[in-house]
């Protein structure tokens, strides 16, 4: 995800953002707790845009979600903990 860096920036432009000077971009791991009240450290907003997607998928379909609603309770929680006034969760289904 670190990779698309520029697509993101362009789907907020048109958006009507045009300012990037606070923008940061933070990757950690969903599968962790570990991390993220640093990844949080002098943060207003989230965005959080991902979900974990392991190399291999696990047997079972329902450890998917496990691992992603974990991934998301990591990272409102730390943003919780960091003050962090507004967290936009993204989501896809495929």
């Amino acid at each position: 995800m670190m990779s698309r860096q520029e697509e993101v920036k362009k789907m907020m432009k048109q958006g009507g953002i045009a300012d990037f000077t606070d923008l940061d971009f933070v990757q950690t791991d969903l599968t962790k707790e570990e991390g993220w009240s640093q990844a949080m450290t002098g943060v207003d907003s989230v965005i959080h845009v991902a979900s974990p997607t392991p190399l291999q998928r696990p047997d079972a379909d329902d450890l998917m979600v496990i691992m992603a609603v974990d991934g998301v309770k990591f990272v409102m929680r730390a943003a919780k903990e960091a003050g962090v006034k507004r967290v936009v969760l993204t989501s896809a289904y495929g």
